[in-house]
């Protein structure tokens, strides 16, 4: 019954990432062992972390485009600068409205 359900979650798109990756564990939880402050702290702990992942790649993303366009302007001593200083760094993008 425990796997038919998982299988009906992921087919219906409910959960469908985490039963995929955490099945067994899933399984063993329904079975044996529900702990749903564990469960909630698993699942905070997993979203935090693709949060995270994903500011850090927009954060990049971000200092990659000011570079770029200081570049092209010709402005090599402004990323020195910024590279040093994230106040100025914050500066330079709000200069170059990005």
């Amino acid at each position: 019954a425990v796997d038919r359900a998982i299988n009906e979650c992921i087919q219906e798109g409910i959960l469908k990432e985490f039963l995929t990756k955490h099945r067994a564990e899933a399984r063993a939880m329904s079975i044996y062992e529900y702990d749903e402050e564990k469960t909630m702290r698993q699942m905070r702990e997993e979203s935090f972390e693709n949060g995270y992942a994903s500011g850090k790649k927009t954060g990049e993303m971000r200092i990659n485009n000011l570079n770029q366009k200081l570049a092209e302007l010709g402005r090599v001593e402004d990323i020195i600068k910024a590279s040093q200083d994230s106040e100025y760094q914050e500066e330079l993008m709000r200069e170059l409205g990005l």
